[in-house]
């Protein structure tokens, strides 16, 4: 079997070609068992949740009022006195939904602190 010169390049490459897609596959394949296995999660990593009595001893803590009408009873407002200085910014309080709140403890320290200066 003669080959001419150009047939015996062309048989060369093909050869060549085929070893390159061998390497790359086997390239491929040792990626694919480099990859890292997974982590298990530590056990305990979630916080615990609450139990009712903790959460209501945390909220009483907080001594929130409600309402205008009980903000401005608190400072010794009326009511329209209240909701005035609410939503002018004069008292200390937010609004959840349509409801003002306050905490008492914020309140007190702001008219001590007035009524120091």
């Amino acid at each position: 079997m003669d080959m001419k010169p150009t047939e015996a390049k062309e048989s060369e490459a093909q050869e060549s070609e085929a070893q390159e897609t061998e390497a790359q596959e086997s390239e491929a394949q040792k990626k694919a068992r480099r990859k890292k296995p997974r982590r298990k999660r530590k056990r305990g990593a979630r916080p615990r949740r609450k139990t009712e009595a903790q959460e209501s001893e945390a909220i009483e803590s907080l001594d929130l009022i409600w309402g205008a009408e009980a903000i401005g009873q608190e400072v010794n407002l009326t009511e329209r006195q209240a909701f005035y200085a609410l939503e002018n910014g004069y008292l200390p309080a937010t609004k959840v939904g349509k409801q003002w709140v306050s905490a008492r403890s914020v309140l007190r320290a702001k008219f001590l602190k007035s009524a120091e200066v």
